[in-house]
């Protein structure tokens, strides 16, 4: 499943998923600031895992067996990001930046000035 079958809409389940999910955040963050909207996001995340590793828990102690984490194969699993691929992210993230500040300094010195009255008048001058 990629991002193209998503927005077309072939598995309609996933698609109403998404969407929906991005409504909401889009609804939260009119009424709540970033920070408390993903604070809370994580939260909800934290709490079943954390429920579920301390019920596994319990259930060893009382069973009076050996502890398995159920998520060990994700915990094992490692993380890395290889030179070249941290090398190219580098690259376009310096592109990028080269370029918003080379466009911010021609808004705030006026290099052209109908383009620094759309920043400084966004309703037209009127």
């Amino acid at each position: 499943m990629d991002i193209k079958d998503i927005l077309l809409w072939h598995d309609v389940k996933v698609s109403v998923i998404v969407f929906v999910s991005g409504f909401v955040l889009l609804v939260c963050l009119t009424q709540f600031s970033v920070v408390s909207v993903f604070t809370n996001i994580a939260l909800v995340c934290l709490a079943p895992m954390l429920a579920l590793r301390l019920l596994l828990t319990a259930r060893s102690a009382f069973l009076r067996s050996e502890f398995e984490h159920p998520l060990k194969s994700y915990l094992s699993k490692d993380i890395e990001v290889s030179k070249d691929k941290a090398d190219q992210l580098g690259e376009k993230v310096a592109e990028f930046a080269v370029s918003m500040t080379t466009k911010l300094r021609g808004l705030f010195l006026v290099d052209d000035l109908s383009d620094s009255l759309k920043v400084g008048c966004p309703e037209g001058g009127s």
